[in-house]
């Protein structure tokens, strides 16, 4: 069975006992069949728990002064000045201010950081813990708009004063897909994160790259340095190098089916993939999973024009429809309006409603425009918000084969996919490459892309099993 990072059917039980701690839901999980009792798994889940039994001990009993005074001393003990664990079995995070938990794509970190936040949720004596899970680009995005507003106001340490505002906010920071791309934020995060220290915030992340990686080979990484060394310091290490990839164990063994009504399921017919069979061998059978869903033949274009008509059926339509986002325009080539509707008995299961986009009691939206427009003007994660705030169900067609010449564009594809993926919305492709895998094959992003081809998959697999 294969962990899923949407997981939303999470087990709840008496207040404040262990039954919500991540490891016994984690147990629960693997005893129902649902996530395999991988090995590095239960360490990152041990190590969670222990933060967990941390925030308790720091947040749930003492009164607001006895905690102000409590976090302190522990803020600035020698305790925290432990050297940078290995990957060996995780130490107690009762030395630590927070856990950074890293990996390759698919091995399960998303999955327990949703038990983590969840075991947060269920827990009543932390209701006073005031906390936030963002991805951390989102944080980045905000943090930027924030100094540029204090530094219009012409107010003195702004620094100071945005760690102040956002530790008021949140005293738990959780972090998906802790990443460090380019100058601007490199030289933000040191002082930053320094001053979230001081004033006793907690930070988890989850991250595709060991620490000493981040921003490797980047502009002035000198400058850099200084923060690795703060969250060495501070903040426990841990890597999870899980038994497979998960993700797309998912993918291979998903059986789709095809229905005679889709214009796409003209004499093909979908296969199933044996998970016996190792990745890199039988490239066909995966490329033939990806038939329907990864338009990659030469029709490519015809099919998924073809499957955004037919999603958008009963529904209206509308031609070049103009996404705004602080005067910029964002132009979609055709845009459909999906009307509500009651679910039928058959979407009347609960968890099939929260992940079923092609619901139409909760699709709103479905938008097709080419990659150019896309994503080759200049664009940032508040212009793909606001495209997500029209359309959770996007075609994206004409896909180059992306290169270092397409370095750029790249960035801004990778983006867009982490941003739908978090809002567990849809991105269908219609591209040359064969795979999601094969389709950048340039340098700067030869680290990160990966994640972005799982998290394809993992879309291509939902859309197989919900259309």
């Amino acid at each position: 069975m294969t962990p899923s990072s949407k997981s939303t059917d999470l087990p709840t039980g008496p207040p404040d006992s262990s039954y919500n701690s991540v490891l016994a839901t984690f147990d629960r999980l693997v005893a129902r069949g649902e996530l395999n009792d991988d090995p590095a798994q239960r360490r990152a889940a041990m190590a969670l728990d222990d933060l967990r039994e941390q925030l308790i001990a720091d947040f749930g009993k003492k009164s607001l002064p006895e905690r102000l005074l409590g976090i302190l001393p522990r803020v600035f003990s020698e305790r925290l000045r432990a050297p940078t664990p290995s990957t060996g079995p995780a130490r107690s995070n009762k030395e630590w201010q927070g856990l950074y938990l890293w990996g390759a794509p698919g091995g399960g970190k998303s999955m327990l950081m949703e038990l983590f936040y969840r075991s947060l949720e269920s827990t009543p004596r932390l209701d006073r813990l005031t906390r936030q899970r963002i991805h951390f680009l989102t944080f980045m995005e905000g943090m930027h708009a924030a100094i540029a507003e204090l530094n219009r106001s012409k107010v003195r340490n702004p620094m100071a004063r945005l760690a102040r505002r956002v530790a008021t906010q949140s005293r738990l920071l959780c972090f998906d897909e802790f990443i460090v791309e380019d100058i601007v934020d490199a030289m933000l995060l040191g002082r930053l994160f320094e001053a979230l220290l001081q004033h006793g915030v907690v930070l988890v992340a989850t991250s595709n790259f060991a620490l000493r990686e981040l921003y490797k080979g980047g502009l002035k990484r000198d400058n850099f340095l200084p923060f690795l060394k703060i969250i060495a310091a501070r903040v426990q290490s841990l890597a999870l190098h899980a038994v497979c990839d998960y993700r797309s164990m998912n993918l291979k063994k998903a059986t789709i089916k095809t229905s005679p009504k889709t214009p796409l399921a003209k004499g093909e017919q979908r296969k199933h993939y044996d998970a016996s069979t190792p990745d890199g061998a039988n490239r066909e059978k995966r490329g033939s999973l990806f038939s329907d869903l990864w338009f990659s033949h030469s029709q490519g274009g015809e099919r998924i024009r073809a499957m955004f008509a037919l999603s958008i059926r009963g529904g209206s339509l509308e031609e070049n429809k103009i996404v705004l986002c602080e005067g910029r325009e964002l132009v979609l080539e055709q845009y459909g309006k999906i009307s509500k509707k009651e679910p039928n008995k058959k979407q009347a299961n609960k968890k099939l409603q929260r992940e079923n986009v092609y619901n139409s009691s909760v699709r709103h939206g479905v938008g097709l425009s080419s990659f150019a427009k896309i994503c080759q003007l200049p664009r940032g994660v508040r212009d793909y918000r606001a495209l997500l705030a029209c359309c959770d169900l996007l075609f994206l067609t004409e896909i180059p084969e992306l290169s270092e010449k397409h370095r750029n564009e790249t960035k801004r594809f990778m983006r867009l996919i982490d941003l739908f993926y978090e809002e567990d919305a849809l991105v269908l492709c219609a591209t040359k490459a064969t795979t999601p895998r094969l389709l950048y094959s340039g340098l700067s992003h030869a680290q990160e892309f990966p994640r972005t081809a799982s998290r394809l998959e993992e879309m291509i697999t939902r859309a197989n099993n919900l259309i």
